[in-house]
């Protein structure tokens, strides 16, 4: 018998199990809420010159923003970790932009 998982796109804190039917693990891995609110405060400092330096991407990046705020405001480790992936996962794109070099540093 042969599994295979095919994965397109980011995957976020997630675990394979194997050979238990009700087996579980639980990853907790450090989520200090005043130094996620830190990182979040010095990006959110660049916001107006998101529309001018990220274009279309610029909507998308704000969202994420907003919900890695709105993780922070419910202590929802795994809420912070997606949006960190998708503000990554925008910066990246976005590869030429000095500003998103230099946020890029601090993911």
């Amino acid at each position: 018998m042969s599994n295979s998982i095919t994965i397109k796109g980011s995957v976020i804190a997630s675990q394979i199990q194997q050979g238990g039917t009700e087996s579980f693990q639980i990853n907790e891995d450090g989520f200090d809420i005043s130094e996620c609110q830190k990182l979040l405060d010095m990006i959110e400092g660049y916001r107006p010159l998101f529309d001018k330096e990220f274009g279309d991407e610029s909507n998308d990046l704000k969202n994420a923003l907003d919900s890695a705020q709105n993780a922070i405001n419910t202590k929802s480790h795994l809420g912070w970790k997606k949006a960190i992936s998708v503000i990554k996962d925008i910066l990246v794109g976005c590869g030429s932009s000095l500003l998103a070099a230099g946020i890029l540093k601090y993911l």
